[in-house]
């Protein structure tokens, strides 16, 4: 009975070894013709034929694949490819179906790269290819992470424009510019009415194109018509330059005044009393004046005749449309001069505005507007 168990034990423990052997044996006859780290391991067909070597790669690529030629038998073995990111973490792994009785002679595989976790993880990858466990072969390969593009503003560093445009002129102007990206796409120009006088209607036109894509430094011409206002207006102009990923210059202001010419100032009235006192009192008025151009330079009263002395005043008025100027005029009493204005009864008051346009003046004398004044000798009852 024993010697029976013997042998019974002898044969499992035979067959056991010759299994092992034989499928050691077969393991053996795996061999690795080729193997290619690659960007396209296969196409719509299955694994290429003959892919091309390609061992690095960044992370807007689309994918990074393993592909292996083999030659030999594989019946019920464990055929794998396997990746490991650069911290040797084994990232993705993938099992080869064969079917019994064929030979595998291509297998490949591959991972995702752009918008995948592995291009988060830049570095030196590997690829092993393993047959049973063994490594029958292995490679590295790169992903490296885009660099971030560094973007300038552009930047405006001068504008040659004039100070001063006639109603309704069209006036040209340059504009002067640095860009080192060289990506200007648009330009814009903001008006900004900063002289009081009412204004409507949109004044902002549309942005354009400079056409200086490409060009780092340079400059280019705009246009501008003065609009036709019944005053001088005073205008800020600021203009901006933005390129092709947005980034707005900061603003270049210039000012000018658009001028409305030949439209003298008037007078509008004169508050004063109709009777004076003979005795040397200073008796104050009122002129009120207007001047569409607002480009008056002084106001001066002058005495004309009549027994009577006045403060003499002239008004810096420059950029004032409309306004108003305390005065004064006293009797200095002269009898001559009284019996003289009683003759006539009344003294005639002349005015005069001083307007300067471009360097010129211009007096223009008021006579409309009369005031009448009655010389007393003795105070009024």
């Amino acid at each position: 009975m024993r010697n029976v168990q013997k042998v019974v034990w002898l044969l499992v423990a035979f067959t056991l070894i010759w299994g092992l052997a034989e499928r050691q044996a077969l393991s053996t006859e795996i061999t690795v013709i080729r193997g290619v780290i690659t960007a396209e391991p296969a196409g719509s067909g299955g694994c290429v034929t003959n892919p091309v070597l390609k061992k690095s790669f960044s992370d807007q690529d689309q994918r990074v694949g393993l592909w292996v030629q083999t030659d030999g038998t594989y019946e019920g073995q464990t055929i794998l490819s396997k990746f490991y990111d650069p911290q040797g973490n084994l990232y993705s792994q993938f099992r080869h179906e064969i079917q019994i009785g064929k030979k595998l002679l291509n297998a490949c595989a591959w991972i995702g790269i752009a918008g995948a976790r592995a291009a988060q993880l830049p570095g030196q990858w590997t690829a092993k290819f393993s047959v049973n466990g063994v490594v029958k072969f292995q490679d590295t390969f790169t992903i490296s992470a885009t660099p971030t593009p560094s973007h300038h503003r552009p930047v405006i560093t001068r504008i040659d424009f004039p100070t001063t445009i006639k109603r309704g002129q069209q006036v040209q102007g340059r504009i002067f510019f640095e860009d080192p990206d060289g990506n200007i796409t648009q330009s814009s120009v903001e008006f900004v009415n900063i002289s009081g006088v009412p204004t409507t209607g949109d004044l902002t036109p549309p942005p354009w194109d400079p056409g200086i894509f490409g060009q780092t430094s340079g400059s280019f011409t705009f246009t501008l018509t003065c609009a036709d206002y019944d005053r001088t207006t005073t205008w800020a102009t600021r203009f901006r330059l933005t390129d092709s990923t947005g980034l707005v210059s900061d603003p270049f202001e210039v000012r000018y005044d658009c001028v409305v010419e030949g439209r003298p100032p008037r007078i509008v009235r004169i508050d004063f009393p109709t009777q004076l006192p003979a005795d040397e009192t200073k008796v104050y008025g009122t002129l009120y004046f207007e001047d569409p151009d607002g480009d008056i330079v002084k106001l001066s009263l002058t005495r004309v005749s009549g027994p009577f002395t006045n403060n003499q005043w002239d008004l810096e008025a420059r950029g004032l449309t409309s306004g108003s100027q305390q005065f004064w005029l006293a009797c200095n009493g002269n009898l001559e001069g009284v019996q003289k204005l009683r003759d006539h009864n009344r003294w005639l008051g002349s005015q005069t505005l001083q307007q300067e346009l471009h360097g010129s003046k211009i007096d223009h004398r008021f006579t409309a507007l009369r005031p009448m004044f009655v010389i007393l000798t003795e105070p009024p009852i």
